[in-house]
């Protein structure tokens, strides 16, 4: 009876339905079983928050590319109103957004093949904003990321680090401090055995750590997949989805950056 339980919870978990993870809320949130991170030690961490006539939020994550330009998630940009999002660089404290750079979007692109369908895996999930006016990389706690190589094999198998402001659990508290979290890089073959049967090299980037503790959530969209690669630290993804309610046994999954190099370059030039 115990072994018939535990295959149909299997069953659930691979059959939930998968989304973006910045569509099922526009709430703060933090990584799953994450840490505080460490004040400046992720200055590509960038987060685009949507405001309204009561404030502004933080809605998703994005990336230092340059100093006019981000990269984050294509459906957290999907449908911009570019009025209504403000992208606040070298933040660690939500509460404490005087400290850091605000700056607006003035164009958003994302991958004309991006498909928003759960059942496709969210293919080409991938966009980029450029800044009204430059961001000042010179300043303490903002730097760019370096992007992960056309050839990231190598980090099959790796660990690597999440980071965000996505939340503690589905549906679950918000906290102000960036958080982080170390997880294992999967090959396609065991993420799509764990739970995500329509991964895709040539589009995703899984991840699972061995206790199965740690991954992303609400929030977290858009945000880097930081590793170390021949001694460098690189942005290797950007948070695109995962299994409804954000269960850490089951892998987070990332827009591999290293399938879109030539089209992040070809639409940053202006």
């Amino acid at each position: 009876m115990k072994a018939f339980i535990l295959s149909l919870l299997l069953v659930a978990v691979s059959a939930a339905p998968k989304r973006p993870f910045a569509q099922v809320t526009t709430n703060l949130g933090r990584i799953v079983g994450g840490t505080d991170a460490v004040k400046g030690s992720w200055p590509w961490q960038v987060s685009l928050q949507r405001c309204t006539s009561t404030g502004c939020t933080h809605n998703c994550g994005a990336v230092v590319l340059n100093e006019n330009w981000v990269l984050t998630a294509a459906h957290c940009i999907q449908n911009p109103d570019l009025e209504s999002h403000r992208l606040v660089f070298g933040l660690h404290d939500q509460t404490k957004q005087d400290e850091a750079v605000t700056l607006k979007p003035s164009i958003v692109r994302f991958h004309p093949d991006f498909i928003n369908d759960g059942p496709s895996g969210f293919p080409n999930d991938i966009g980029v904003m450029k800044l009204e006016s430059p961001v000042d990389l010179s300043r303490p706690g903002i730097s760019a990321a370096k992007l992960a190589p056309a050839d990231d094999s190598a980090l099959d198998g790796t660990e690597c680090t999440l980071t965000g402001w996505g939340r503690l659990y589905g549906f679950g508290p918000s906290p102000n401090i960036l958080q982080q979290a170390n997880s294992k890089v999967l090959t396609t073959e065991d993420c799509q055995l764990q739970g995500i049967p329509q991964a895709e090299r040539q589009y995703h980037i899984c991840l699972n750590d061995d206790d199965e503790t740690t991954g992303s959530c609400n929030g977290d969209s858009g945000g880097p997949l930081n590793c170390d690669l021949n001694g460098e630290k690189i942005v290797a993804g950007v948070t695109s989805f995962g299994v409804f309610g954000c269960p850490p046994t089951a892998p987070s999954v990332y827009a591999r950056v290293s399938q879109y190099l030539t089209w992040i370059n070809d639409n940053t030039q202006d």
